[in-house]
């Protein structure tokens, strides 16, 4: 919340309100999950993850591609990565999860949606296609009246294909004007037949465009519509569409061609509707794999319909072509594959399942111009590294760590509505001082493999704490700075109740590049998560509806984020804290009036209970009030907190409450005092910008920023809502919305349950609106 205790000593760590208090839980982790029980959702071993980015890294090193995204499903674990670069223009980064063009692989969602309306009885693979298609259209189609369905799910129909180079230049010359379906129709209709049905082996798109029309007519609605419904909805496939923009949404990788002139030609934002049921969806590795395993799982259609899917037919020979679907061996590489592969220019899609590994591979390539030679070198190389992770075959040694890691405090398991909260830093020790820059982080459960949290990229710089620069010096770091020696990674994730880990390791991906060297993966500090220690249990400091919890059990609240150094040690003591800020529990509103005035918010004045039975230790009452929010003057280490007290509360524990009225403070040093006590009220002094109670509860020594923040939990709440961050987000990007205008609306942010939900012996989790008994 807005009382950051050390925002303005230390500039490292200011925020705007809008993120301490709205910010914080918009990339909160989502809700724990229950422990894996499909062995294939656990990360593969520390050692079989760097040889398989190793085998990536090195095709992108030797130049085949410019840039690769792969997804690794083995029966044991799961695999999923990039390498290179997603544009060969730009230089962006490919980044494990990034869309991408299908392309061919399209044509067997095709064909089961045709499979499933044959289960269906709404028609039969062997009907006649004059039986479903438009009778003007069939007179078009030489042989149209003899040719079958599944004639046209094998490319056995004597169809000519249509000339796809001609039209992605077409398309490229006039990129807002797509080419509709119907001319790729028109173009193989015009050079067809080029055999009799039944005699050849003839891949065609033109075939899956007709079946797509079929679709259309025996399933009643059109064939997007249906296979969104009975194939990408059922796979559980959140990131799959069908393309019918020129443009694709989010992070993507581009598919890029030399063009005449000798540049490169971008034809990743094209309308692909030219190629409907044949190219024109895009996915990710993962969704694929998704698919991948719910086709041969028996979840989309039935195994006899799969089996008819990957009989390979006679004609189709070496590659091994079924009813959109293929069934070969590699032959330089000796391993027998299932799936099917996409072309478009500049990007190539494989979608394998390899039936000896019980294994599925997905992955994509931007190709910009790669010989075909190169690109099968590369599948033969990335499918060996593959059977070899799969089949255990001994891997490379990891390279020598360049980083010391070390957790300086272990994390303590914490329960919270949505999970089991683990909190902690990770500290790095760097060889001879060089500089350290992390692109990624994993933290895996050494007993399992498994990766129980790797932060997403763009949350990562949030968690980074950087050396300062210059270095602090003895004296600061005697007396009390902000200022780092080693840098540090602030991590806080959840867990299942029932996963939590018995011990953590860690994986880091180290950037080299100012030193001209390649990506360097390393593991290590390894610590043991103290299930030994328990929270703190407490009552209430407040009491009573409307108590909204904020920067709390978050990676990113201010509180967190603190790195205090004091007599040589670096600490976080606000690591748990929370700050509370009364709302109305009708209307959400926090303040009445003037809400630029501190004595107007619902809060101001309050009573302020003792959480639990002890000695107070520290009381300070001398500090004015700040009269107006968001006017904090310049405090030190001795006035953050404001007019406070600390109180003793036994095994080494101390109850922290800060920025309270002044005089109104009931208890002084050497009282021994009982929980639900009064000890004051509160108020908006020192480090604050608005009135709320900041607690904590820390270890060792009392204080509130020379100590370890150590973790509680409240005896007992009502969880009654929670603030709409989207909400607030949206209106705080109208242009000229006041952070003050926000809190005299704040009712329009918040949502109250329609019942209250109890909770006992948990944190809340950030900005949860409370009643407190």
């Amino acid at each position: 919340m807005a009382d950051t205790m050390t925002r303005n000593l230390l500039p490292v760590f200011a925020c705007s309100i809008v993120l301490l208090i709205l910010c914080a839980g918009c990339t909160q982790p989502g809700p724990a999950a229950n422990p894996p029980t499909d062995p294939r959702q656990n990360s593969p071993p520390v050692q079989v993850r760097s040889d398989l980015q190793n085998a990536i890294d090195n095709e992108i090193r030797a130049g085949q591609v410019p840039g690769i995204q792969i997804e690794v499903a083995a029966p044991a674990w799961t695999w999923n990565s990039a390498a290179g670069n997603a544009s060969p223009v730009t230089g962006q980064k490919a980044e494990p999860g990034m869309r991408f063009l299908i392309a061919s692989v399209s044509k067997t969602f095709t064909s089961v949606a045709v499979q499933k309306l044959a289960e269906e009885g709404k028609l039969s693979l062997d009907d006649p296609i004059d039986r479903w298609l438009d009778p003007d259209l069939v007179t078009r189609i030489p042989n149209g009246h003899q040719i079958t369905i599944r004639q046209l799910l094998s490319h056995t129909s004597g169809i000519a294909d249509y000339d796809e180079s001609a039209i992605n230049l077409e398309e490229l010359k006039n990129p807002d004007v797509p080419v509709p379906y119907q001319a790729g129709l028109d173009y193989g209709l015009k050079h067809s037949p080029l055999s009799s049905p039944r005699t050849n082996y003839t891949y065609s798109n033109v075939n899956y465009i007709l079946l797509t029309l079929i679709v259309d007519k025996a399933a009643g609605i059109p064939y997007e519509d249906y296979a969104t419904r009975t194939i990408i909805i059922p796979a559980g496939m959140n990131d799959t569409f069908f393309q019918h923009t020129n443009h694709i949404p989010g992070p993507h990788m581009r598919a890029t061609m030399p063009g005449a002139d000798g540049s490169i030609d971008d034809y990743t934002d094209l309308y692909i509707l030219f190629d409907r049921g044949a190219g024109d969806i895009v996915s990710t590795a993962a969704d694929l794999n998704r698919f991948h395993r719910a086709l041969r799982d028996g979840k989309l259609i039935s195994r006899t319909s799969l089996a008819i899917m990957e009989t390979p037919d006679p004609l189709s020979g070496a590659s091994g072509y079924g009813l959109g679907y293929q069934n070969h061996t590699i032959k330089d590489a000796d391993i027998e594959v299932r799936g099917h592969t996409g072309g478009y220019p500049g990007s190539f899609t494989f979608w394998y399942y390899l039936p000896a590994e019980d294994t599925y591979v997905t992955y994509n390539i931007n190709s910009v111009g790669s010989s075909p030679a190169n690109i099968g070198k590369m599948r033969v190389a990335l499918l060996n590294s593959i059977r070899k992770a799969t089949t255990g075959v001994a891997q490379a040694q990891t390279p020598e760590s360049a980083v010391k890691m070390s957790v300086p405090f272990g994390p303590i398991p914490v329960a919270s509505p949505d999970g089991v909260n683990l909190a902690y830093e990770l500290e790095l020790v760097p060889e001879a001082g060089e500089a350290v820059v992390v692109d990624a982080v994993e933290v895996i459960d050494p007993a399992t493999g498994t990766v129980v949290y790797a932060p997403e990229e763009e949350l990562l710089p949030e968690l980074w704490h950087p050396a300062s620069v210059p270095p602090p010096t003895d004296a600061e770091l005697k007396t009390g700075t902000g200022k780092l020696r080693y840098p540090r990674i602030s991590l806080w994730f959840k867990t299942g109740p029932d996963s939590v880990p018995d011990r953590l390791v860690h994986t880091l991906t180290l950037n080299r590049s100012a030193e001209g060297k390649p990506p360097l993966t390393i593991t290590g500090g390894e610590v043991v998560v103290r299930k030994d220690l328990k929270p703190v249990v407490v009552g209430s400091p407040l009491k009573g509806s409307g108590w909204m919890a904020m920067e709390t059990t978050s990676p990113l609240t201010h509180h967190f984020s603190a790195q205090i150094t004091i007599n040589g040690v670096t600490r976080v003591p606000q690591r748990y804290a929370q700050d509370w800020v009364l709302l109305d529990p009708v209307t959400g509103q926090a303040a009445s009036g003037n809400a630029s005035l501190a004595k107007n918010y619902f809060g101001y004045g309050k009573e302020i209970y003792s959480v639990a039975d002890g000695t107070v230790v520290f009381a300070k009452d001398e500090l004015e009030d700040i009269e107006t929010i968001y006017s904090t003057p310049p405090v030190t280490f001795d006035t953050a907190a404001g007019n406070a007290v600390i109180v003793d509360i036994g095994n080494q524990k101390y109850a922290c409450y800060a920025h309270m009225i002044p005089g109104s403070i009931t208890v002084k040093e050497g009282d021994r005092i009982r929980e639900g006590q009064v000890i004051g009220r509160m108020g908006n002094s020192g480090n604050s910008d608005l009135p709320h109670l900041h607690f904590q509860v820390v270890t060792g020594s009392p204080s509130f920023l020379g100590a370890e923040g150590y973790p509680h939990v409240y005896r007992s709440f009502d969880r009654t809502g929670m603030v709409n961050v989207t909400r607030a987000m949206e209106y705080l990007a109208k242009p000229g919305y006041s952070v003050n205008q926000m809190w005299s609306e704040f009712g329009d942010f918040t949502e109250f349950a329609q019942q209250p939900v109890s909770y006992k012996n948990m944190l809340m989790e950030n900005n949860d609106i409370t009643r407190l008994p």
